[in-house]
């Protein structure tokens, strides 16, 4: 039944987006998001009523908002003479914290990151100033080496402090500039590379990003967050180690090495996996604090959960399925089913967790459907026609925002769910058979009831809804579920 191993693993989950060197601005997601929030505004549209908090396009309009920002500051840096200085001196000019700038917005949403030749020039300038001012330490250190150099730039600085201010403020104004640009550095450097290099160019500095934070959350764990800075908390590296395990993907598919290095591969993307998903269930939301009494107000507390808090969650879930899915079609024993169906439960569980207009809520689902299809597990007809529909029906939420997606290939999970749904093999009736549909709907009711998420940011009454009339009573009927 279904489809033959060396397709299954040919046809195997690919790896979710990741920044793009686009060419045309025009055709960048962020730039299309933000064309039609100007429209709508100049229609008198309030502002913050489109794009709906809790979606995906919410979260590119956010994230393009601070990259145009920083764009706009990485296009006033130039070099030129030094005003008063001896003829023929030259200095760089522009903002400091354009770096910053620009990694916090990719963090934000890595969709909307696009760089050309100006930008790189650009760049080239940026770091160099920004090195100068904060004389931060440069990559010729290991991770571990280069925060025992900041450490010991701070015990000099309480010692030179003599008693006097409060030295661990003082060195902590000296350092933390210093220390967040390095980090920050090798996460833009990863995120050119990821743009505009091979497959796999950009993991090695994504993972010295990675390094740096966990050394320096080792080394000062009680220093307050506002002192240590933002780079060194939780969900910053969150986002930088979603950004690892996707360059792990793209490597692990497109630069294949040794049957060893490959397995190293699937098993540091479940270990990022496995941190990400304990970190939400740790500390699944922003503090009360910050909603109540902070300056962000409720609707920008919502902005940072579902940026930082559910959309990493859902990756991690991707994640998984795709080291289960991975693991379980290289082998062709008895485990395979095993595998295939935890694969099929992680990329369900995914989608779950995405909003309505999420492209890789499709995506994800097809690549559940293609698990489930390649084990010989069973699984309900009707609960796969109803997925099949969900995934066809991403689209209707957002087409004609992201371009470079028109016109792929049909997903292989098409493909293996004609199979089996034309199979004489597979069994009319199996009361024990798992429902996927049964399982994203849980997720949805915990999304609201546990999380607090208002029902309209799930999405799940209008994905519900969208479903065929007949292919949605079928699956009722068979589950005698009410609505």
């Amino acid at each position: 039944m279904g489809v033959a191993i060396d397709e299954k693993i040919a046809g195997a989950p690919q790896a979710p987006s990741s920044p793009k060197s686009v060419i045309k601005e025009e055709n960048n997601v962020g730039h299309i998001v933000m064309k039609e929030f100007e429209r709508r505004i100049a229609n008198g549209e309030p502002v913050g009523q489109w794009p709906p908090n809790g979606s995906c396009l919410r979260r590119i309009w956010v994230a393009e908002m601070q990259f145009q920002n920083a764009l706009n500051s990485l296009h006033q840096f130039y070099e030129g003479p030094i005003p008063g200085a001896p003829p023929g001196t030259r200095g760089i000019f522009g903002k400091v914290q354009t770096i910053e700038e620009l990694t916090t917005s990719i963090l934000e949403d890595d969709r909307v990151a696009r760089f050309d030749n100006t930008c790189l020039q650009k760049l080239r300038l940026c770091f160099a100033l920004e090195q100068q001012q904060r004389n931060a330490i440069g990559p010729g250190l290991s991770p571990k080496e280069t925060i025992s150099a900041y450490n010991s730039r701070l015990t000099a600085a309480r010692t030179q402090a003599n008693g006097l201010a409060d030295p661990v403020i003082g060195g902590w104004n000296q350092v933390r500039p210093a220390l967040q640009l390095s980090i920050r550095t090798s996460l833009m450097n990863g995120c050119i590379l990821g743009a505009l290099g091979a497959p796999g160019s950009d993991e090695p500095e994504f993972r010295r990003a990675v390094d740096l934070i966990e050394e320096a959350r080792k080394m000062w764990p009680m220093v307050d967050g506002a002192i240590r800075g933002r780079t060194l908390e939780e969900t910053f590296l969150r986002g930088v180690k979603i950004l690892l395990a996707q360059a792990l993907i793209k490597s692990y598919q497109h630069t294949p090495t040794s049957p060893s290095d490959q397995q190293k591969k699937l098993d540091d993307i479940m270990d990022i996996a496995n941190w990400v998903i304990e970190s939400f269930m740790r500390n699944p939301r922003p503090p009360e604090s910050e909603r109540r009494h902070g300056f962000m107000g409720d609707d920008a507390w919502w902005n940072i959960y579902y940026a930082h808090y559910a959309t990493p969650l859902a990756k991690a879930y991707t994640f998984r399925g795709f080291v289960y899915s991975h693991t379980g079609l290289q082998i062709d024993t008895d485990r395979q089913e095993e595998y295939c169906i935890k694969a099929a439960h992680e990329y369900i569980t995914a989608a779950s967790w995405m909003s309505a207009d999420e492209p890789e809520r499709g995506n994800a689902i097809w690549n559940g459907i293609f698990t489930m299809c390649s084990s010989e597990a069973y699984y309900r007809k009707e609960d796969l026609r109803v997925l099949a529909d969900m995934a066809r029906g991403v689209g209707k939420w957002c087409d004609g925002y992201f371009l470079e997606l028109e016109g792929a290939p049909e997903h292989l999970g098409t493909t293996a769910l004609r199979d089996v749904l034309m199979s004489d093999w597979y069994p009319d009736e199996d009361e024990n058979a798992p429902c996927m549909v049964g399982m994203m709907r849980d997720i949805w009711k915990e999304r609201v009831e546990k999380y607090g998420e208002k029902e309209e940011a799930v999405g799940s009454a209008a994905i519900w809804e969208a479903v065929d009339e007949r292919l949605r009573t079928q699956l009722l009927e068979k589950m005698g579920w009410n609505n």
